[in-house]
């Protein structure tokens, strides 16, 4: 009876010992996921969750593009927390467009698991109305401008004197309506002697946007010029010699006698005023001085301009002086007026010093 007991227990024992040398797969698999988010008009907001690995990344590109690999994730990605849920975020997204993410995660040996690929789309981008005014010109008492509308549904101008305010409520509510996806050129007609502004404003829903104002003066009092080519000539030459003085006088519309001193600074000297485009008070010659460009009206004191410029033609032995000048505010009667002014004569009848 003892042997069989003795026997028994050396089988029991030789079971214990042989279960004891099985070596269990401790290996655990990585694990990495994508869960959506939020979407927004340039971002997408998601989760990047992994487990068992060393380093994770992750890459958005749009949908229908090629999906990158997990070994292009992980060398060209954006890295993230390994092993725990780390929220991300893509941003300078295009609106309204499908995006592909996929995540990878690396082990120590090297090893290289990918997440499944997540679709977002990011919203639609929410119309931004806007409008311009441009190509403003007065011609008498007549005003013509463009409203140029964008991402709108309402678009209206209205005209007001200097002094009021305006506001897009004004504009939309009691202005003239235009088109709302089209440029409109718009005119005003016998408008009456004195300062306006003009502006346009649009709207979107609940979105309300209003333009610059475009300013303008309406003076029918202003005399009309008449040149008199026999009486222009060049004055004098300056100290260095570099630049010349030409004195137009002409008679305006009365019979008044005026006269326009254009003071042009050139790069070299000369017998004669080139040929070119003369910028009033550019940095560098060719230029037009500010300092002795000037208005006389009905032999009065000088008036000063403030921008503009003169361009000068030589042609087939013909002479074109086109003049534009923006008057300064010197509280005189012809205050912010743009002179124009076009003459055109034989070159040889230009005098030299």
């Amino acid at each position: 009876m003892r042997k069989i007991l003795y026997f028994v227990s050396l089988a029991a024992a030789f079971v214990i010992s042989s279960c004891g040398e099985v070596t269990p797969d401790n290996t655990e698999k990585m694990k990495v996921s994508v869960t959506a988010g939020t979407e927004d008009v340039t971002e997408l907001t998601f989760t990047v969750s992994s487990e068992n690995v060393t380093s994770c990344a992750w890459m958005c590109v749009e949908d229908g593009t090629t999906v990158p690999s997990g070994t292009d994730i992980m060398s060209k990605g954006k890295t993230t927390f390994a092993n725990t849920e780390a929220q991300v975020k893509a941003t300078g997204l295009k609106d309204n467009t499908t995006y592909v993410i996929v995540a990878a995660g690396m082990d120590e040996d090297g090893e290289v698991a990918t997440s499944a690929p997540v679709r977002m789309t990011t919203l639609v981008k929410p119309a931004e109305p806007a409008v311009t005014i441009t190509d403003g010109k007065v011609d008498g008492s007549t005003y013509t401008f463009k409203v140029n509308p964008a991402d709108a549904q309402k678009c209206a101008y209205k005209l007001y004197r200097k002094n009021e305010n305006a506001t897009a409520d004004d504009v939309l509510s009691t202005g003239t309506e235009v088109s709302a996806t089209e440029v409109t050129t718009v005119t005003l007609e016998n408008l009456e002697d004195g300062e306006y502004f003009v502006v346009a404003a649009v709207q979107h829903e609940q979105k309300k946007a209003m333009s610059l104002k475009s300013s303008f003066l309406i003076n029918n009092a202003l005399p009309t010029y008449t040149i008199n080519p026999t009486r222009v000539y060049r004055s004098y030459v300056s100290n260095n010699g570099d630049d010349h003085i030409v004195r137009f006088n002409f008679i305006d519309n009365v019979g008044n006698t005026s006269n326009i001193a254009l003071d042009f600074v050139l790069s070299g000297r000369h017998d004669y005023v080139p040929a070119g485009t003369y910028q009033f008070g550019a940095a560098s010659a060719p230029k037009l001085d500010p300092t002795y460009t000037t208005q006389n009206v009905y032999n009065q004191a000088d008036g000063t301009f403030e921008s503009g410029y003169c361009n000068v033609v030589i042609k087939d032995g013909k002479y074109t002086f086109d003049i534009s000048l923006l008057r300064s505010e010197d509280g005189s009667d012809y205050s912010g007026h743009v002179f124009t002014l076009t003459w055109t004569g034989d070159v040889e009848q230009m005098p030299i010093i």
